[in-house]
């Protein structure tokens, strides 16, 4: 080290090594579509995209760009590395549409140059493809075009200066800080090369884990979304940004997903524990769910703020104005926690409320009170069912056909009371299931998963309807129709739902079942043509509705 050109030389080399590692953080990585468009107005586009192959469609990956009436070339950047499904909304009621030159830029370049390769769907009055362009005529609401084929395309990517400039200079000051002091620490605490080169090693690998951000939006494995990077409207003081910035790296860094897995495998193999942040096996086998404040939400330790309170009750009361404004009848449904009905099995940990106490029954209480909502609070019909057979999956954290059943009877009784001619689903006789992997199953490591052979009660439906998915993928709007029914429903949901579906829509003559976190104004269509309006929710997820506001129109 004693000549300067070498220092340097090794200064040089650090700092790209640097460079290298933190690229995610001065460059950015996106996939653009382009078109060419004419309109006679304003056009309100939306580009939609699943950034794995067996996701749905959804608002939370999604780009919205208003584009003047005439002609126009568009660029749309999706904040995405990869994609294998994209679909174009031209917004609502656009009148006649023309789109040509179809593409979506990466690594490489997707040209689509077929019309055909598009599905067409909903309320799209008259089309016409020639090629590459497509002419599209619709008067009504939320007509969209879906790409059919299979396909893979990585983001390209494009360098921020300025972040680019400041990485740099954090880069080159870290190699030249580190450099100067093991210069240092070989004259004085003489020590050798391969000290040396381990020292240099050990720091250098300190950097890995943020040579990859994951920009995923939730985790699959559990089963919550992930923190989000800072934002001007979340950050108040200093302490608010370092407290979401840890969180939003903590859920992203480079290898977090391995090092849990190796962790829940270290401590099976030595504790034979079952248990992990996500989920624990409890008596008898069952699975319980950990997140979203499930442990304490079973204990009843925590109730809603007066805020909460009534934020959530003025949400629901937008929607209330809203039905009887037109004419149609609002419900809101609430689906017990596994842990509520199944509570025998669970921790033996005390309760620091009794069930009749809970938040849940504080926001009902709440809701008399200040509302004319009509909330429909699932505990007691299934408690009074348990004693017979089971109603939720030992090792899943939904409940099995046989509650839901129980469920939507309770619904339609509801129901009842306004549309007293509604039809009921007809069971024609009861069979045994198994359920051998559920997604708390899922929850544990490959080598922790054990099948489930537990038997359960299901009901055989005399089926009236039938359902088919709007767009094909895993969580889509599903639209089931039965012609032997009168009343048309709209329902939000969540997972807990999917029980619900094979009963509902025996009873509506269209029934529509939308996932998502909050209600849309690209369904308000949908929404007016339904007599009945459905929010359902599982117990633990209730708070959210503070968050939310009816999309009027």
């Amino acid at each position: 080290m004693g000549k300067p050109w070498r220092r340097w030389l090794l200064i040089g080399a650090i700092t790209a090594g640097l460079m290298t590692i933190v690229a995610d953080f001065w460059s950015v990585k996106n996939i653009q579509v382009k078109f060419h468009t004419e309109a006679a107005k304003d056009i309100n586009y939306q580009i939609f995209y699943a950034s794995k192959p067996d996701k749905s469609f959804s608002e939370a990956e999604s780009v919205k760009k208003t584009v003047k009436a005439g002609k126009h070339d568009v660029k749309i950047t999706l904040p995405v590395r990869k994609i294998f499904k994209f679909r174009i909304d031209p917004g609502q009621n656009p009148g006649k549409v023309v789109l040509s030159d179809i593409r979506l830029e990466g690594r490489s370049t997707l040209n689509i140059d077929d019309g055909n390769k598009f599905i067409y769907q909903n309320h799209i009055d008259d089309k016409k493809i020639e090629g590459g362009k497509i002419t599209l005529v619709s008067n009504r609401n939320d007509p969209y075009l879906v790409y059919k084929e299979k396909f893979e395309l990585k983001a390209g990517r494009e360098i921020d200066f300025c972040l680019f400039v400041i990485s740099l200079f954090f880069a080159l000051f870290v190699s030249t800080k580190s450099v100067n002091y093991l210069a240092k620490f070989k004259v004085l605490e003489l020590r050798s090369r391969i000290d040396i080169v381990f020292l240099a090693c050990f720091f250098a690998l300190l950097f890995v884990p943020m040579s990859r951000i994951s920009d995923e939006e939730k985790s699959e494995q559990e089963n919550r979304m992930l923190a989000k990077f800072p934002t001007r409207q979340s950050i108040k003081t200093a302490s608010d940004f370092s407290k979401q910035f840890e969180a939003w790296f903590n859920d992203r860094f480079l290898g977090r997903d391995d090092f849990i897995k190796i962790y829940n495998f270290m401590d099976y193999k030595i504790n034979n524990k079952m248990e992990n942040e996500k989920v624990f096996k409890s008596k008898e086998n069952w699975l319980f769910y950990k997140l979203e404040h499930s442990i304490e939400n079973y204990q009843n330790a925590i109730l809603f703020s007066d805020i909460q309170l009534k934020k959530i009750t003025a949400y629901l009361n937008e929607i209330q104005a809203w039905c009887e404004a037109n004419n149609k009848k609002f419900y809101f449904v609430i689906a017990p926690d596994k842990n509520k009905i199944y509570g025998e099995y669970y921790y033996d940990l005390p309760k620091k409320r009794p069930d009749s106490e809970s938040k849940t029954r504080q926001l009902l209480n709440y809701l008399a009170r200040h509302s004319k909502v009509k909330a429909i609070y699932l505990y007691d019909v299934l408690h009074a069912h348990k004693k017979g057979d089971l109603l939720y999956y030992k090792n899943d954290t939904h409940w099995n056909l046989l509650g839901a059943y129980y469920g939507y009877q309770e619904i339609m009784h509801t129901i009842k009371q306004d549309f007293s001619d509604v039809p009921e689903a007809e069971i024609q006789g009861f069979s045994v299931v198994k359920h051998e992997t559920g997604d708390l199953t899922r929850m544990f490591a490959p080598v922790m998963q054990k099948k489930d052979f537990t038997e359960y009660k299901s009901p055989i439906i005399n089926k009236q309807s039938k359902c088919h998915d709007a767009d094909g993928n895993r969580k889509p709007d599903i639209v089931c129709s039965n012609p032997k029914a009168k009343l048309k429903l709209f329902i939000q949901r969540d997972s807990f739902a999917d029980g619900l579906i094979p009963y509902l829509s025996q009873s509506f003559n269209k029934s529509v079942f939308v996932w998502h976190e909050h209600m849309s104004k690209s369904k308000l269509p949908l929404i007016k043509e339904a007599d009945v309006i459905i929010i359902e929710s599982v117990e633990r997820a209730t708070a959210k509705f503070a968050n939310m506001k009816f999309p009027k129109d």
